[in-house]
């Protein structure tokens, strides 16, 4: 049985967040340059996008590559309970949380890895959200 998360908007930025900066380069297929939830689509895959990486590895499966946000929530019914909670079908809260995970995934996919931060901070201000105290120390470390 999968466990039912149901992950806040600050949790998930967070875990982004986090997962960005360990990262720091995009998830992307360098023969077709198309972007990916797993690099070589495999479930202990440590290559992820931003919105791969909120996916556990144990309900990760290749099918789920090309599909946006949106596409992930219908097709994928587990990783939408995963995510927002034990929500049977596809309503007005999962399709905000998909805006949400939608958002990161533009970043993620358009803007180059050496803009993440600034392109981050500029996501937490629209959602009101704090920014991570690992993401706080790096602002301070580069303006000092």
């Amino acid at each position: 049985m999968t466990e039912i998360k149901s992950l806040s908007y600050q949790q998930i930025f967070d875990h982004v967040v986090a997962h960005a900066m360990k990262q720091g380069k995009r998830c992307k297929d360098m023969s077709s340059g198309t972007c990916m939830y797993r690099l070589d689509k495999t479930a202990e895959c440590t290559t992820m996008c931003f919105v791969g990486c909120l996916i556990p590895n144990h309900l990760y499966v290749p099918e789920m590559e090309s599909n946006d946000a949106y596409a992930l929530f219908q097709d994928f019914p587990i990783i939408r309970e995963y995510i927002c909670g034990n929500i049977h079908k596809y309503n007005t809260i999962t399709c905000d949380v998909c805006d949400f995970l939608n958002d990161l995934q533009i970043i993620h996919d358009r803007v180059p890895a050496m803009l993440w931060m600034v392109k981050l901070i500029d996501f937490a201000k629209k959602h009101e959200l704090e920014l991570p105290v690992e993401m706080d120390l790096e602002i301070h470390r580069y303006h000092q």
